[in-house]
């Protein structure tokens, strides 16, 4: 039903086929779904003829209790869902140049920390984050004020030139800045 529902709702928006986003359904398995060797197997839409119906709609099997064939990225993937020890991480760690399973590593590992260690990681980045967030507030705070700053300055030499009578500068000077800086050094602003 809910596939059908995605295929409808972009249809009835006046879409047509070529404009749907692509789905992927993934489910990992802690069983075995049945007694086939493969551990990870894709799905998609075909007729009795086999020929596909479309590659937008996938469904992706993943068996975590079945024996793996291979170092390729879906195998590691499994091994980290499978580790229970520090050990087999750390293996995993040392074989692996995937990006993606080293952040995970890493984020298991804090999950694993003692309750004081994970606190005292806690508070550490939460003072990194405060930190990063005084600092953008202080740049925000200072490119505010040397804009107004900038408002005052350039305001006021409007306020010369038209004492002066100098009417037609005005639009030069704001529409360039070289001409503006010498008019700022001339009247002293």
């Amino acid at each position: 039903f809910y596939l059908t529902k995605l295929f409808s709702e972009n249809l009835l928006k006046g879409q047509d086929y070529r404009k749907l986003k692509r789905c992927v359904c993934i489910s990992v398995l802690g069983f075995q779904l049945d007694d086939s060797p493969e551990y990870h197997r894709v799905y998609r839409l075909r007729d009795e003829a086999g020929k596909e119906f479309s590659d937008l709609l996938e469904i992706q099997i993943i068996e975590l209790n079945k024996a793996l064939s291979g170092r390729g990225r879906m195998d590691d993937w499994i091994r980290l869902f499978n580790a229970e020890t520090k050990e087999e991480l750390d293996m995993l760690e040392a074989q692996t140049k995937n990006q993606g399973i080293l952040e995970a590593i890493k984020e298991v590992r804090l999950m694993g920390m003692s309750k004081t260690l994970k606190m005292l990681h806690d508070a550490h980045m939460k003072e990194r984050r405060d930190q990063n967030a005084r600092d953008d507030y202080v740049r925000n705070e200072g490119r505010e004020e040397g804009r107004l700053e900038g408002e005052d300055r350039f305001g006021q030499l409007v306020l010369k030139l038209t004492a002066d009578n100098r009417f037609a500068e005005i639009q030069q000077a704001a529409a360039d800045k070289a001409y503006r800086n010498k008019l700022y050094q001339e009247y002293k602003l």
